[in-house]
């Protein structure tokens, strides 16, 4: 599969990057932007495609050639990246749907990746202590952030005021159902709070990592 190849290409290209200087700077001609994120400098262009390589390595670790765990930390990193660039829900949904639909080989869902996105960017504006984001206008809509800030602030509260490590799955399932409509099982609601605590102990670390 020509993209799962290039996948491991595209890691090492992101590897080489963030050792070069930053450059956040427009190109006028192609019109991408560079966004200076921290270490590293990422023409933002590429980002939909490193989120949809990144989710489904998420959903398919064996074929990445991957632990699940790292996939997370994948994911969340490229959808951390996604919101210090600027995008928002409308434009990703766009961006994401045109390359997998481009890419056979790339078999995902696309509003799941956007889903888990969105997670990570609510997670970031509840977080007391997050990531700057290079955009004036919001990175989610009303009726998502409606829909999950419920779910998040559990375990922002509990992460931050409480030193809890892990929030009771059951309560979640309760109040996504409440939230969203949809009873889903607790693995999918374990996948989607691992989602909020990964990205919390890469923006916000409390805990020993040992």
């Amino acid at each position: 599969m020509s993209s799962i190849r290039g996948w491991a290409a595209l890691k090492q290209e992101q590897f080489l990057g963030s050792t070069r200087p930053p450059a956040p700077d427009v190109n006028r001609t192609s019109g991408a932007v560079c966004c200076q994120s921290g270490r590293r400098a990422v023409e933002t262009s590429g980002v939909p495609e490193r989120l949809a390589l990144d989710y489904f390595a998420v959903q398919n670790p064996v074929s990445a050639s991957t632990t699940y765990s790292k996939a997370v930390k994948d994911f969340t990193s490229s959808a951390v990246l996604a919101y210090e660039c600027g995008y928002c829900e409308d434009g990703l949904r766009r961006m994401i749907s045109e390359y997998v639909d481009a890419d056979a080989d790339v078999s995902i869902c696309s509003s799941a990746c956007l889903e888990l996105s969105s997670i990570v960017w609510i997670t970031l504006m509840l977080a007391p202590s997050s990531s700057v984001r290079w955009a004036v206008g919001e990175a989610v809509s009303e009726v998502t952030l409606r829909e999950w800030k419920g779910f998040v602030s559990l375990i922002v509260d509990a992460y931050f005021n409480k030193r809890m490590s892990w929030y009771p799955v059951d309560r979640l399932q309760a109040e996504m159902s409440l939230s969203t409509g949809r009873c889903e099982e607790l693995a999918l609601v374990a996948e989607r709070a691992r989602i909020v605590y990964t990205t919390l102990e890469a923006v916000a670390p409390q805990f020993p990592t040992d």
